[in-house]
Formats: C-alpha cells, sequence, structure tokens
C-alpha cells in the first residue's frame, strides 16, 4: 500500500469502514475487517480512531454533519406543502450521501452496543423534536403523537433502504 498523510489515511478508512457498515450492519463489521478492507494493520487503525466503537462514532459524527439543516420547510407554508418540502428535503440529503446514511440512519433500531444504539436513538429523538416544531401548529406534542412520529420514520427507513437498494425508485 502506498503511504498517505495522515489525514488522508483516515479518510480512506472512514470510507471503508462507511461501506462495511452500510452493507453489513454495525455488528457485523469487526476493527478486523475494516483494517483487512483498508489495507491497514489493526494496530494503525487503533491508532486512528481505537476500538470499532471510535470509527462508527465518527461516522455518526459526520452524518450529524451532513444533515444539520437538512429540514428547510417555511413553518408559515400550507400543511401539504411542508410535508412534501419536508420530504424532498430529506430524501435529497440521504441521496447524497447514500453509503453514509445506510450506515447510519439505515440501520435497524437495535445495536448490540448499548452505547452506540443510546446515541442512535438520542439522534432520532431529536429529529422526532425537529418534526414537532416544523408541525406544531398542526400536531400537538403528545405520547401518541410520539408514537406516530416514530412509526414514521421507522416506514421512512424502511422504504429509504429500498430506495438505495435498488428495490424500489424515488418516487
Amino acid at each position: 500500500a502506498r503511504r498517505l498523510a495522515p489525514d488522508d489515511r483516515r479518510r480512506a478508512i472512514l470510507d471503508t469502514a462507511i461501506e462495511l457498515f452500510g452493507k453489513h450492519g454495525y455488528g457485523n463489521v469487526s476493527a478486523s475487517d475494516i483494517a483487512r478492507r483498508a489495507n491497514v494493520t489493526p494496530a494503525l487503525l487503533h491508532h486512528y480512531f481505537g476500538p470499532k466503537r471510535n470509527v462508527y462514532l465518527a461516522i455518526l459524527d459526520e452524518w450529524a454533519k451532513a444533515t444539520i439543516e437538512a429540514i428547510h420547510v417555511d413553518r408559515n407554508a400550507p400543511l401539504a406543502a411542508r410535508v412534501r418540502a419536508n420530504v424532498l428535503s430529506w430524501v435529497d440529503r440521504v441521496g447524497a450521501h447514500p453509503a453514509l446514511w445506510l450506515a447510519t440512519g439505515g440501520q435497524g433500531e437495535m445495536f448490540a452496543d448499548a452505547r452506540i444504539e443510546a446515541i442512535v436513538r438520542s439522534g432520532r429523538e431529536r429529529n422526532l423534536e425537529i418534526m414537532l416544531a416544523v408541525y406544531g401548529d398542526k400536531v400537538a406534542d403528545t405520547p401518541a403523537a410520539r408514537r406516530v412520529l416514530r412509526g414514521f420514520t421507522g416506514f421512512n427507513r424502511v422504504a429509504l433502504r429500498a430506495w438505495l437498494r435498488g428495490e424500489a425508485d424515488r418516487e
């Protein structure tokens, strides 16, 4: 393997991890898998990130940065226009970063690592808060509304995975 500058090597490791986590899920990828695919030693991977959890935390952080202000909705627009703008904005964001979304947001509900699961759930709850803010004039913040919105986001994950895997079209 050719020698890369540290930032380039770190990026190559992250890109490899994104690809592997997106295809196989967090629980089915080891640090050794990442190192082998990235053509680095496990020691070098550990030097840059530490354990596999830290690689995944770096990916989650990257996704969070990629989705800042992903929802551009005029809160004064009619409800149907807001929903359409919200959905299109989100699909555009996922479409711009498909591997990254599959590695993070596209994962299922359960992670073997409790800390990772807590971070993912926290991010999903932040998204729920954003949705409640966007639709607060139409949807009261109640436990029932939160359950419905969580159900919608679960449906959203299934639909987006199907789209990104070529099983459905964007529409």
